[in-house]
């Protein structure tokens, strides 16, 4: 294949599509497995999920207005049954971690701090995917029902607090409460290292926007985390400080808020069906279904 993104362009969907199953994955550690192939040595291919409600235009919307903020994201050229990038070279975050000395964390959690402030201009009164208004998250990506489509500040958080405060038949945890919060923000929210990639200049990239929208203002401090375990000794202790001050710079700390994510995460995933017959993003689309049918008739 020409390395080029007019020949990229001129492939059919068939041939490019039989190009990409032939491709290599792009390693990232023992842990993960990776969704992106290489097709050259300028581009990749990612797959997009449409798990739930969540459509591949969520994902290039956000990475279109991240771009326009001036975040480095992977440039789009093409968009077929896989999504096409150009590769920004460099090493994943997580990569990284075991010779990256104080001065580069330093420097790369200033790049992320600078991204993340400019994220939080973007705002919204609504909740969720750019597109779609579907809040499903990973905080919360076992529930059943999930959040109402394009909740406002007032349903979000009545959602959060049922799982802390009012879940059968678990005991209430009002240290937990989520506050009032007035809006949303513009949020990554899986800012994990394997996210997260360095080129060869030192340039932060930010990678897989798939779980992006917008979400309440203490999100992407919570989703802020380490892939994997440090090694054992005094290196490890070494890393597991380092990563703790990048967080702190870039994102600062929440850990209330941190807890309370962590709390809904458990209890949604072992009561999946719990707020059955609650409002929630399932029971507005069942609604809409049946009102589809009803017309049809």
């Amino acid at each position: 294949m020409e390395d080029s993104a007019v020949q990229l362009l001129v492939y059919s969907d068939e041939e490019l599509n039989h190009l990409i199953l032939r491709s290599s994955p792009v390693p990232v550690d023992e842990i993960f497995d990776s969704s992106v192939g290489i097709i050259s040595s300028s581009f990749v291919a990612k797959y997009v999920s449409t798990r739930r409600s969540r459509v591949p235009a969520d994902e290039v919307s956000a990475m279109r207005l991240a771009e326009s903020m001036g975040i480095r994201v992977p440039q789009i050229h093409r968009i077929v049954p896989a999504m096409n990038v150009y590769s920004t070279g460099g090493q994943y975050l997580i990569m990284t971690q075991p010779t990256l000395g104080w001065w580069p964390t330093f420097r790369l959690a200033l790049q992320l701090r600078r991204y993340l402030k400019a994220m939080r201009q973007r705002t919204s009164l609504t909740a969720g995917g750019l597109v779609s208004g579907s809040a499903f998250c990973h905080f919360w990506d076992f529930d059943s029902y999930g959040p109402e489509l394009r909740a406002s500040p007032e349903n979000l958080r009545e959602y959060m607090n049922w799982w802390i405060l009012h879940l059968p038949p678990t005991k209430p945890r009002q240290d937990l409460e989520i506050k009032p919060f007035s809006m949303f923000m513009f949020s990554h929210i899986d800012l994990h290292t394997r996210n997260m990639m360095v080129d060869e200049q030192g340039q932060l990239w930010l990678i897989d926007w798939g779980s992006a929208g917008f979400y309440p203002p203490f999100f992407e401090r919570a989703a802020l985390r380490i892939a994997g375990w440090f090694p054992s000794g005094w290196m490890g202790r070494i890393m597991a400080w380092r990563w703790i001050i990048f967080q702190w710079i870039s994102a600062g700390s929440r850990p209330v808020e941190a807890a309370s994510l962590t709390c809904i995460k458990a209890r949604s995933t072992r009561q999946a069906d719990a707020r059955r017959g609650l409002p929630s993003e399932r029971a507005t689309r069942e609604a809409e279904r049946a009102r589809r049918r009803q017309t049809k008739s």
